[in-house]
């Protein structure tokens, strides 16, 4: 089997600086396709969250994730739920869905030659 290799994708493997980008809140998921949740590689339960950047160099779509353990949930988790508008003036079940769609901003990092995002910053 042959692949042509063109210069569009040569351009999309380039890195974007890094950089505070406007995105939109593309998906949310807690688990995985077997209906179990999500895990990094050390046990940790985990939410990986898809952003659309509008405003970078080239369309793209990057993913954030954040440990979702209590020991870890002020680290990254409670704060972008925070920043995308949900409050906690009392203890209540989230439906994370419901956030889906929102705009913000977002602090874009690239590590070697993986590009993520780092933190949401605030809502748009």
């Amino acid at each position: 089997m042959k692949f042509k290799i063109t210069k569009d994708d040569i351009a999309a493997m380039q890195p974007i600086p890094d950089d505070i980008y406007e995105a939109t809140l593309l998906d949310i998921k807690c688990l995985n396709d077997a209906g179990q949740p999500i895990k990094s590689k050390n046990g940790n339960e985990m939410v990986i969250w898809s952003f659309e950047l509008t405003n970078a160099p080239r369309p793209m779509t990057l993913r954030l994730w954040t440990l979702t353990e209590e020991e870890f949930r002020g680290i990254s988790f409670l704060p972008t739920l925070k920043v995308l508008g949900v409050g906690f003036d009392k203890a209540e079940e989230i439906d994370l869905n419901s956030l889906i769609g929102q705009e913000c901003r977002v602090l874009v990092s690239t590590n070697g030659d993986y590009t993520s995002i780092t933190r949401v910053l605030k809502k748009i």
